[in-house]
């Protein structure tokens, strides 16, 4: 090979990383709606206690939305990460630890708990990383927590989760449902359940809302499945779980159907309620101007998207709000 070859594939080979790059990057922060952590933590540190200071009406409640969808915003790609961690590894901030054996110990857990040997079942312990977090004084700004469980929601393609859904609206005994019980009951059991915030995406929902009944774990669910009331005997820790939705989306709309109409005798009313298992805790409609379809709306990459879009014209509201004051 020639000097001149040899330049050639050394610049061929710069131009495929720097494509590479621009492709992960346009990935990450287009489709997958990333955050630069480190830029919003600074951008929020400056803005929320000028905000706290103005101490107006609009001041304290824009104050309020936007420590709200910055956390959500963080959580909501915690819930995505799990997913698929080989493609979409954890946001900026965070290390999975899944396989730590020390930091599962905390938990009375060990190594393999996190998934099933059959099927499709998947969570993920995430950990804050030190040099991203606590370089703030607003104590809610860094979330609080050291350690965030993730419970994997439904693979479109996989029959087993599938399979556990349709058991789970029906009452039935559920392998995956069972997991997170299990789970929830040796994390209670390690007396160490206030180091960790639980959360989940659809099936994950579910499973997160079962785990935090059970260990009594502060919890975010976005669009989950229903905790059918056979899973939990004796519903416990539902002030615990934040239950967010988007108004419409799919899951959402199945569980709250029902339809009535006169009778085509005229004798009475016909009356038909979905027998879906409903959404458990503390639930709250998100304000995200998002989603094409019901279908659209369900999925975490157009909560996540609708987050970050959210937090950039919160933000905005904020500076213009703090600029007209000092007029």
């Amino acid at each position: 090979m020639t000097k001149e070859d040899k330049l050639n594939e050394k610049v061929l080979n710069l131009d495929k990383d720097k494509i590479k790059e621009k492709v992960l990057t346009f990935v990450n922060r287009e489709i997958l709606s990333r955050l630069d952590v480190r830029q919003e933590k600074s951008t929020l540190a400056e803005l929320l206690p000028q905000l706290h200071a103005l101490g107006t009406a609009d001041a304290l409640e824009l104050e309020e939305q936007l420590y709200l969808y910055w956390r959500w915003s963080v959580l909501g790609l915690l819930a995505s990460c799990v997913y698929d961690p080989s493609f979409v590894p954890p946001p900026e901030g965070f290390k999975d630890v899944s396989e730590d054996e020390k930091i599962l110990a905390q938990f009375a857990l060990k190594v393999g708990d996190l998934e099933l040997p059959q099927g499709h079942f998947k969570a993920k312990l995430y950990q804050k990383d030190p040099q991203v977090w606590g370089n703030t004084s607003l104590a809610r700004l860094e979330l609080e927590y050291e350690f965030f469980l993730s419970f994997k929601g439904t693979y479109f393609y996989s029959l087993r989760d599938w399979q556990n859904n349709l058991k789970q609206a029906r009452g039935e005994p559920s392998a995956y449902y069972a997991q997170a019980k299990l789970l929830g009951e040796k994390v209670k059991a390690s007396g160490k359940g206030h180091l960790l915030y639980c959360l989940g995406h659809s099936l994950g929902g579910g499973l997160a809302a079962t785990f935090a009944q059970v260990a009594g774990v502060e919890t975010t669910t976005f669009n989950a499945a229903g905790v059918h009331p056979s899973t939990i005997k004796e519903e416990a820790n539902l002030s615990k779980i934040e239950a967010l939705y988007l108004p419409g989306e799919l899951l959402q709309e199945a569980q709250d159907f029902s339809y009535e109409q006169e009778n085509f005798l005229g004798l009475g009313q016909v009356h038909w309620q979905s027998k879906i298992p409903s959404q458990v805790g503390k639930t709250r409609a998100l304000d995200l101007a998002v989603g094409y379809t019901s279908l659209d709306k369900h999925f975490m990459l157009t909560l996540n998207k609708g987050f970050k879009s959210k937090l950039k014209q919160l933000q905005e509201q904020a500076q213009v709000l703090l600029f007209n004051s000092k007029k």
